[in-house]
């Protein structure tokens, strides 16, 4: 399944749900920002690795690093900001 963004953006419900877990921070475009991994991949439920990896591929982030010890990943927010801010659905709120 997948969701709606934008008329021209379209991605997979796990990719949608990795952007619905970064509007909880501030992220700034060009910024590298560092997100708590277990939290993410207990957020959006799906395969986290693969829906990074769809944001990084239809170029929305930019993956900087994976700190498998701190259990953190750090991104780049390449476009897109209006998507963060934009309301989410109520099953996506915290």
């Amino acid at each position: 399944m997948s969701k709606q963004i934008k008329a021209d953006y379209t991605v997979s419900e796990g990719a949608y749900k990795v952007l619905a877990f970064l509007a909880k921070y501030k992220f700034y475009v060009g910024e590298p920002t560092v997100i708590d991994g277990k939290a993410l991949k207990e957020f959006i439920e799906e395969d986290v690795k693969a829906s990074i990896l769809e944001l990084v591929n239809n170029g929305t982030i930019e993956l900087i690093d994976v700190d498998s010890t701190e259990k953190t990943i750090t991104l780049k927010l390449l476009r897109g900001a209006e998507i963060l801010v934009m309301p989410l659905p109520p099953s996506y709120r915290s």
